[in-house]
């Protein structure tokens, strides 16, 4: 598991001497800004009142850890945890003379929200599924938490021109969007050796990109050489001037790709011969494989659950759970007792997933129905993750200041109308709703099936919340494609829009290729729908 370095322990320290200058006057609170960021720590609108983004790497999370954060959150917030799209947990509504606490709580059970926030390497992603899955060439999650560990010392990784985003991905599957990283991984096998292909220079946000192919393979033992020689080409080269333009993928288009080759192979010699990164193994516990099944029940609720919440894993006689939270958000007492659930179920693991729910590993398949019953006494909706009801959304304007439409609220209206209209129909899994309060994109509309970010927009001299609607978002490895925009629709129209356009899609898609229909007819359809549904009333 992940260890805090004592390094990021140290600068606790240093944070909490800088909150005190503010207290007492000595700095501003906009010098104030400049230190709390990377920390992870953002004013909420209004700025009375703050975030505090607690990095979660590769998503493993344990019980012990669940119970830490619950209880900060009711100690020093608002009593609402938020799953993150990129892993981490956020609390919300803390006072800034709370933040402190809230630090040195976390650091007892290795979590921090360091670099959580501004020019920095943020949370380091993998499969949440990382360890169990069928699918994977092998476990990424040791290499994400010991790159994270190794990040976290340096000096740089908080000094960088803009954020900079890793993940890594143990097969084609690529559930963690690869190629819309600054770096990304994929697990591969030469010669019977672990390694992987690199890919940089991807990335979502108001102009994004996706990532090129940087090396075809490198050994395992490169990994962290690797990541250190992009980010430093990235310190060093990287635009400090201009915001809009500061990421690594822009600097990669102004210089060139075979440039950047170039630059890269040279910091990579450079890295390799004078600071040689051996990356801590992590050696996660082994459980012999069971031979015993999922037990079956006539509850259709059950039914429904083993549908589309269990995965087998790989390892026999054990299954994931995924839980859908609703926009991501949690009460803390509600993520306190899911962490109780390990006295019922020994061994259980958790996990935070890019679709902003949790998942549960190392469940005994004879237990799932047993699972399902304590589930249904703590959470009042957590089936149909990944479906058309699992909508991935960021905070938006109900906490954030870049926010410019109530993307929560939004979401709320739309899961209520896949209730009640699409909850049987064959739509239900093959599409997704990804929704953003802004062009940025924490809440990947870039990627979506069908996916929204906000905007505003004058009517009549009025400012009013508009989104633009994108079709056609993909991530699947070197199959990632970026949404297309479809066209401009005012807020209050979107859930009519989305019931119109379902309705024509359900009958349209049958049984064929849910992407080639995006792309074809699902993009007429679309077109049409939208027509209807532009008027704004007086």
């Amino acid at each position: 598991m992940f260890k805090l370095p004592d390094e990021v322990k140290k600068d606790i320290d240093n944070y909490k001497h800088s909150l005190k200058e503010l207290e007492a006057s000595k700095i501003s609170s906009a010098r104030f800004k400049g230190i709390r960021v990377p920390w992870g720590i953002y004013s909420h609108r209004g700025g009375k009142v703050f975030m505090n983004r607690i990095r979660v790497p590769a998503g493993v999370v344990s019980p012990s850890q669940l119970k830490t954060l619950a209880n900060a959150s009711s100690k020093y917030g608002n009593g609402i945890l938020h799953i993150t799209t990129r892993q981490d947990i956020q609390i919300h509504n803390v006072r800034i003379e709370d933040t402190i606490k809230v630090m040195e709580d976390l650091k007892i059970d290795n979590l921090s929200s360091r670099g959580g926030g501004g020019n920095t390497v943020r949370n380091v992603i993998a499969c949440p599924l990382a360890g169990v899955c069928k699918d994977e060439l092998f476990d990424v999650r040791g290499y994400a938490i010991a790159l994270t560990e190794n990040l976290l010392r340096q000096e740089s990784s908080f000094k960088l021109p803009r954020k900079f985003k890793v993940a890594f991905s143990g097969c084609a599957k690529d559930c963690v969007g690869c190629l819309v990283n600054d770096i990304g991984l994929f697990a591969q096998y030469k010669d019977g050796k672990k390694g992987f292909k690199v890919f940089v220079g991807g990335g979502m946000g108001a102009s994004s990109r996706i990532g090129k192919l940087l090396k075809e393979f490198i050994p395992e033992g490169d990994t962290g050489d690797c990541v250190a020689a992009v980010k430093n080409i990235f310190y060093k080269k990287g635009n400090r001037r201009n915001k809009h333009r500061n990421r690594l993928r822009f600097l990669i288009e102004e210089i060139g790709f075979e440039e950047f080759k170039k630059l890269y192979e040279d910091e990579f010699r450079q890295v390799k011969e004078k600071e040689h990164t051996n990356l801590r193994k992590i050696d996660f516990p082994k459980k012999e494989s069971l031979g015993e099944g999922a037990v079956l029940a006539k509850d259709k609720g059950y039914g429904e659950f083993l549908e589309y919440s269990v995965r087998l894993q790989k390892q026999k006689g054990f299954s994931s759970v995924e839980l859908r939270i609703p926009q991501g958000d949690i009460l803390a007492k509600k993520l306190t007792a899911l962490a109780a659930l390990e006295k019922d179920f020994p061994g259980i693991e958790f996990r935070a997933s890019q679709n902003q729910n949790l998942v549960i590993v190392w469940v005994r398949s004879k237990d799932c129905y047993k699972l399902f019953l304590k589930l249904k006494g703590i959470l009042d909706d957590f089936l149909y993750p990944e479906t058309l009801l699992d909508t991935v959304v960021c905070k938006g304007a109900s906490t954030c200041n870049l926010g410019l439409c109530n993307s929560p609220a939004l979401a709320e209206a739309i899961e209520k109308g896949i209730k009640k209209d699409f909850l049987t129909k064959k739509v239900l899994k093959k599409l997704e709703i990804k929704l953003n309060g802004c062009p940025n994109s924490c809440g990947q509309q870039p990627l979506g099936k069908i996916s929204f970010y906000g905007m505003v927009r004058k009517v009549d001299g009025r400012p009013l919340p508009f989104y633009m609607v994108h079709l056609g978002g993909r991530k699947e490895g070197p199959l990632t494609k970026l949404a297309k925009e479809i066209g401009v629709i005012p807020a209050k129209g979107v859930t009519n829009f989305l019931r119109d356009f379902l309705k024509k899609a359900e009958s349209a898609i049958g049984n064929g290729d849910i992407y080639q229909f995006l792309e074809g007819q699902g993009e007429g359809i679309a077109k049409e729908v939208l027509k209807k549904h532009l008027h704004v009333p007086t």
